[in-house]
């Protein structure tokens, strides 16, 4: 079973009416216990790709995939951050 399947990723943002897609198609898969590394020249998309799958992009562009199994993953991910934040009293 995978943990990230990402089917045909694309992120778009528009500037005066046009569109600028910076990712176009991107497939990837991750099963458990598995480690991907994301390489690629330097304005190749690779931090708007990973951005988007996590959903950092809010608001700032356009993003349409089908991807599972990420979206449980990152929340885990946010609850046990906060738990370990509030239990080391930061706020």
């Amino acid at each position: 079973m995978s943990l990230l399947d990402i089917q045909n990723l694309r992120v778009e943002f528009g500037a005066k009416g046009r569109a600028f897609r910076a990712v176009d198609g991107l497939d990837l898969q991750l099963d458990q216990g598995q480690v991907l590394g994301i390489v690629g020249e330097s304005g190749s998309g690779k931090s708007v790709a990973m951005m988007a799958v996590m959903g950092l992009l809010a608001g700032q562009g356009h993003v349409s995939a089908d991807y599972q199994g990420f979206r449980n993953l990152l929340q885990e991910f946010l609850k046990r951050f906060r738990y370990n934040r509030a239990s080391l009293g930061f706020s």
